[in-house]
C-alpha cells in the first residue's frame, strides 16, 4: 500500500509486477487493492487482478 500511495503515477501493471515480486497472490492483492478505495485507478486495478484470479482458478480447476 505504501507503493501504491508514495507513487501515484505508477501504472497498475507496474503495481501488480511489484506485488508479485515481493510474493504475493492474486487473492493477497486483492485483499491489498479492497483497501485503497475507489478511485478510477483503484477500481480498474481491482478488476484487472479479479479477472487474473478467476483465470487462474479456472486454470487449477480444469
Amino acid at each position: 500500500m505504501a507503493i501504491t500511495f508514495s507513487r501515484p503515477t505508477m501504472n497498475n501493471m507496474e503495481l501488480i509486477e511489484i506485488g508479485e515480486y515481493l510474493g504475493c497472490d492474486e487473492t493477497e492483492l486483492l485483499d491489498l487493492e479492497s483497501m485503497l478505495g475507489d478511485s478510477p485507478k483503484n477500481l480498474e486495478l481491482l478488476k484487472i487482478l479479479s479477472d487474473k484470479e478467476q483465470i487462474l482458478s479456472w486454470k487449477t480447476t480444469h
